[in-house]
């Protein structure tokens, strides 16, 4: 029997969550699984964010960036042509706008410049200066071969603010993957920056957070790690307190069904300004 003629006699004969659940266990081989009680226990069954495979897979595609063979990676993916994330750099323009053409970010868990590449078209006709907060080894990697001069590495949170002062913070496709997102939220906002920037995020409809596991397709590189998807309402909660929400949008993709038909989860980025009660 086909794996097509499979999936029909299972959706006929099993209740819709049974159905969903038998999918993603024996037919999807990569995406989101599971939902786990403890972060711990989702990284039991997975390999992690600090793999070797993928800090090697991300500096191959950085040589062939700086030797002008590509624009830009993501995820260590190479893109060829121009595909500007167009929300978060029209946040960023405007954040220029009102400092005189100039701005300084605070790129954390920015690997090794991808959204600055992806948009330096645009962000090279302003006075920028990125700096980046990763793991040690992209940090001495990117000081030794990124030869822009833009782009600043940093080890730590305190280091980098204290040296770039920047009051601007982008948090991209970084909250997912740390083990307690909602300290980590509290412990940036002490800092008081005037924007923050979210960007692909994950979240759900659902009024519970969920930690599942991402597997990652083998035509990027063969790893998998623990990710949060939101619930929306209980991310903004905290951010709201200090701050206004100015835009909100679908950063990629589409809404993606997991397990139960009325459930599914959403990448959204949000641009965040302080209250002027808070400056």
């Amino acid at each position: 029997m086909k794996k097509s003629e499979i999936k029909i006699f299972l959706k006929k004969f099993l209740p819709p969550y049974i159905y969903h659940l038998m999918i993603d266990l024996f037919f999807k081989k990569y995406g989101w699984f599971g939902d786990y009680k403890h972060w711990n226990l989702a990284t039991q069954f997975s390999e992690g964010y600090d793999s070797n495979i993928i800090f090697e897979k991300v500096c191959e595609a950085s040589k062939k960036i700086e030797h002008g063979d590509a624009i830009f990676e993501r995820d260590s993916l190479l893109f060829f042509k121009q595909d500007n994330n167009w929300p978060l750099l029209s946040n960023l323009l405007w954040i220029s706008s009102q400092q005189n053409g100039k701005l300084s970010i605070i790129d954390y868990g920015g690997s090794l410049g991808s959204t600055f590449f992806q948009h330096k078209e645009y962000l090279n006709k302003i006075d920028i200066k990125w700096n980046i907060i990763e793991q040690e080894n992209f940090v001495n990697y990117g000081r030794l071969n990124i030869i822009d001069k833009k782009i600043h590495f940093y080890l730590n949170f305190e280091e980098c603010y204290v040296k770039s002062k920047s009051n601007t913070l982008l948090l991209s496709s970084v909250l997912p993957y740390i083990e307690n997102p909602f300290d980590f939220i509290k412990s940036i906002l002490k800092y008081n920056f005037n924007y923050i920037l979210v960007d692909r995020t994950y979240f759900t409809n659902s009024s519970q957070n969920r930690i599942t596991i991402q597997k990652i397709s083998p035509t990027i590189y063969d790893a998998s790690y623990p990710c949060w998807i939101f619930s929306q309402k209980d991310f903004e909660k905290e951010f709201l307190k200090r701050y206004t929400i100015k835009s909100e949008y679908i950063s990629v993709g589409k809404k993606i069904k997991i397990y139960k038909p009325t459930s599914y989860f959403y990448s959204k980025g949000f641009f965040f300004v302080k209250k002027e009660d808070q400056k």
